[in-house]
């Protein structure tokens, strides 16, 4: 599969461009829903929230609809939607127009997610899935840092000529991408899954159970975006310097170990055994980060950055395990059913800022504590798991045939 190569560069060069797109946003909207466009704060967080719900009932059908147009086009779409919805948030002026314009975006972002993965399933071996995977997390960690550092010098000028430059330029990011989506290699379609088989693949309570699973573990994302930032509000609170140097430790982490901490989890069994490593680095970091509770001194701030540092370890195994489970228990390749797996983490990401938020602020050390020793369990679970789930798949489900199909 000559085409393979240069698929995989293509790939890298679309996430640096999402990246980039991405991290001139993501730090900005908040500020500019609230304080440009005059929406408050907590109807901005219950629209990202709602947006969050949306993304997760269109998942599946959006993706079952990608593969029947084709996955090169439905990609493509998906940017071209995102361009125009993203765009258009220079012209809110009200809740209404803001949730719809979001819920719109982040369906058609979360739509994507599951294409990208049945690409690189078309373009590379079952050797390769998770490395590439891996590679493309690492060229996108990157660009957002970069989109980031330039959101925050504009931010500083702080005026709503500055703010729309930013949301206008992501919306062009999404033009960019879609072009460079629709130079990829064609990927033949595959075949529609039987009703029967279908119905066994989605409603399957193992299968069920690993995407849940792998939802828990998602949490550990707003460990750091929003647990971390709490412990900075009030008298005795940790210097606010701690939360930029904490994401830009978290960013070169990802940037400069991913790839590597990627191997070995290329299929079922080695990427759950991932994925309760993970879930104990989990409880590890949220007992270390949480001694901030207790002061601001320079042994706290240690403690605190070496938690960051076992909670960043513990985010690259969990996507390496969810890369590898998502590939290992999809084994036709189909978009609609690599997406089933990115259901909980989705749906953790609409309700995890208000459990964290809850913890933190309510439960002390102890919900600091207790976060963890969700995220580890979730983490054990997830080994009987997905042991489950490979012998009802391996049962019921086609053969594999990656690496094949790519036309062109």
């Amino acid at each position: 599969m000559t085409a393979a190569p240069d698929a995989r560069r293509t790939l890298i060069v679309l996430n640096v461009v999402n990246g980039a797109g991405d991290g001139l946003l993501v730090p900005t909207l908040v500020l500019f829903f609230v304080g440009r466009v005059g929406l408050g704060g907590g109807s901005v967080a219950f629209g990202l929230s709602l947006a969050g719900v949306a993304a997760a009932l269109l998942l599946t059908p959006l993706a079952r609809l990608a593969e029947r147009i084709g996955l090169r086009t439905a990609m493509a779409l998906g940017y071209l939607v995102q361009a125009v919805a993203v765009g258009a948030f220079v012209l809110v002026t009200n809740w209404w127009t803001f949730m719809l314009l979001l819920a719109v975006s982040n369906s058609a972002a979360a739509a994507t997610m599951p294409v990208r993965q049945a690409l690189i399933s078309a373009y590379v071996g079952p050797e390769q899935r998770v490395r590439v995977s891996a590679m493309n997390r690492a060229a996108f960690n990157a660009s957002f840092a970069v989109g980031a550092v330039a959101a925050g010098l504009v931010v500083t000028v702080g005026t709503d000529v500055a703010y729309r430059a930013l949301i206008l330029g992501d919306a062009l990011s999404f033009l960019l991408a879609a072009a460079v989506t629709m130079t990829l290699p064609v990927v033949a379609r595959k075949p529609a899954v039987s009703r029967i088989r279908w119905r066994i693949l989605t409603e399957d309570r193992s299968l069920t159970y690993v995407a849940g699973l792998i939802g828990v573990l998602f949490l550990y994302g707003d460990i750091i975006a929003v647990g971390l930032p709490l412990l900075a509000v009030g008298d005795d609170a940790m210097p606010t310097w701690v939360i930029p140097a904490a994401f830009l430790l978290n960013t070169a982490m990802t940037v400069a170990l991913q790839v590597r901490l990627s191997r070995g989890g290329d299929d079922v069994r080695s990427a759950s055994r991932i994925g309760a490593r993970a879930g104990g680095l989990f409880l590890l970091g949220s007992a270390l980060v949480g001694v901030a509770v207790w002061g601001s001194s320079w042994p706290v701030l240690v403690i605190v950055f070496a938690g960051v540092v076992t909670l960043t370890l513990g985010e690259l195994w969990a996507s390496t395990a969810t890369w590898g489970l998502a590939y290992g228990l999809s084994p036709t390749g189909r978009a609609d059913q690599i997406g089933l797996f990115s259901l909980g983490g989705i749906l953790m990401r609409t309700v995890a800022p208000s459990l964290v938020a809850v913890s933190v602020l309510n439960l002390g050390y102890f919900g600091w504590l207790l976060m963890g020793l969700v995220m580890g369990v979730a983490g054990l679970l997830l080994i009987p798991a997905a042991r489950a789930a490979e012998g009802r798949v391996r049962r019921y489900a086609p053969a594999a045939t990656t690496g094949a199909g790519v036309e062109g």
